[in-house]
């Protein structure tokens, strides 16, 4: 989070073309997106219905890497206009803090959980929560 004192407001807001995400929204759909994981986290802790269910090739290959390929995501003007922009440098701060703790208390779920099921990712299948902290 200190890395954050390092930008102004207007340089989170800046993108570098029109199509393209500002700093301040890649923060922010990966806050959005980690409480997300999150949630499926539980879900997964909670629901053995689908334990057995494999996750596909293409999740397996990443796990098995423990790496996102590296490459460029092409620009997505539809999906650049659906993240929000931050409205401060202190809210992104918050928004930080505030998942560190969740992910914590996540964690504390974790450790004293008796079973482990899966949930469905939409692209990914099914994954346990292991996966899904891998993943997010």
């Amino acid at each position: 989070m200190s890395e954050l004192n390092m930008f102004t407001l207007n340089q989170l807001l800046a993108k570098p073309s029109p199509t393209s995400w500002s700093l301040g929204q890649v923060y922010g759909h990966l806050i959005e997106e980690t409480n997300w994981y999150n949630g499926q986290v539980q879900i997964s802790l909670n629901d053995i219905e689908n334990v057995n269910v494999a996750s596909t090739r293409k999740a397996k290959k990443l796990f098995e890497n423990a790496w996102f390929p590296n490459e460029r995501i092409p620009d997505d003007p539809l999906i650049a206009d659906k993240v929000k922009q931050t409205t401060s440098v202190d809210r992104l701060k918050s928004d930080l803090e505030k998942l560190k703790s969740d992910t914590n208390l996540i964690w504390d779920i974790i450790k004293k959980a008796e079973s482990y099921g899966k949930s469905e990712h939409p692209g990914m299948g099914y994954l346990n929560f292991f996966e899904w902290l891998q993943y997010s």
